[in-house]
């Protein structure tokens, strides 16, 4: 009866760390691919905020006057808030994704 004992804590200890490996690699994968958008995320939002007002810097008088009226003076905080809020709904939806992936018994 030892040998079946034995043989059950291994195979059991076995199935404990191949979950355990499973799960340890599909976090790695979801925080790398959100480190990732997050990085891709503020680049785009800095270049962005850079394009506004290397436009502004480099106009004539009087385009950088018909670009103010067009344009309100806080839109690199409008972008901003809008890229935040974006990313902020796809971090959202993907982790919902991710749960409902990691409940499935595969």
């Amino acid at each position: 009866m030892i040998w079946l004992g034995n043989f059950l804590a291994a195979v059991v200890t076995w199935f404990a760390s191949y979950l355990g490996i499973s799960l340890a690699k599909k976090t790695i994968y979801a925080v790398a691919a959100m480190g990732a958008f997050l990085a891709i995320t503020a680049a785009f939002i800095a270049a962005s905020k850079l394009l506004v007002v290397g436009i502004v810097a480099v106009l004539p008088a009087w385009a950088a006057q018909g670009f103010a009226q067009v344009v309100p003076p806080n839109l690199p905080a409008c972008l901003g808030a809008y890229s935040g809020v974006r990313l902020a709904v796809w971090i959202y939806r993907y982790q919902m994704e991710n749960l409902k992936l990691a409940s499935y018994i595969t």
